[in-house]
């Protein structure tokens, strides 16, 4: 199974990188669910800004291919471009002729998960892996992702149902509803020993307890939908 990055990890990855370079070399590879092949033989014409594609030529297996460019990921490839004005190759390397190696690509992105913290034993290509897992996540269809990774076959992305956790997240524990059941019935016993004793006492609930049991309601309607963030 390959080990995906949560967006938390990812973020913080992108964040520890200073150099607008390497930066943009790894929004790439994670926005575009790249290859580490196909970033670092990018030329400065296969961006489209005006279309928002990028255009992979010779991928694996010989097959061209579009795929979406992100706006955040635009907006540093332009920040990077004037600085550095790449002609040949977008990525360049030490002699302008050359772009950048696969093994450069990797060890900037061990550096920035050095510096974010993060401990997975992870590889640039992890980030096409997230990419990919992610886009499942938001409820992307397959297909879709498929064309966008440039798998020939669609049983290469199946791979990424088993590792999202989109399905998984929907399962609530048996113990957390057995708490959260018991909280219910407290609640339910709370408010109307509440209200008896006011009625008992000929007294009109004060404002503060009223505002409380107004919360307390919410909290159980909330509670009865399925849906914890509203309290």
């Amino acid at each position: 199974m390959p080990v995906v990055l949560s967006k938390e990890e990812v973020a913080k990855i992108l964040d520890s990188v200073d150099n607008i370079k390497h930066k943009a070399i790894l929004m790439l590879v994670y926005s575009v669910g790249l290859r580490v092949g196909e970033v670092v033989k990018l030329k400065p014409g296969d961006i489209d800004g005006n279309r928002m594609l990028i255009f992979i030529k010779g991928a694996k297996g010989r097959k061209d291919r579009y795929t979406l460019l992100s706006e955040v990921t635009l907006k540093s490839l332009r920040e990077y471009w004037k600085e550095y004005r790449p002609t040949k190759w977008l990525f360049p390397g030490p002699d302008k002729e050359r772009h950048i190696t696969i093994r450069t690509a990797q060890r900037i992105f061990e550096m920035a998960c050095e510096r974010a913290g993060v401990k997975k034993e992870v590889t640039i290509h992890s980030l096409r892996h997230s990419f990919a897992t992610h886009l499942l996540e938001n409820g992307i269809d397959l297909r879709y992702i498929q064309e966008l990774l440039g798998h020939k076959s669609s049983k290469t992305t199946e791979i990424y149902t088993h590792v999202s956790s989109k399905d998984f997240m929907r399962i609530r524990n048996p113990l957390d509803q057995m708490l959260e059941e018991k909280k219910v019935v407290n609640l339910k016993v709370w408010i109307d020993d509440t209200v008896v004793y006011h009625s008992k006492n000929g007294q009109k609930a004060t404002l503060s307890y009223m505002n409380k049991i107004a919360k307390m309601a919410l909290r159980l309607n909330a509670w009865h939908c399925g849906n914890k963030k509203c309290y």
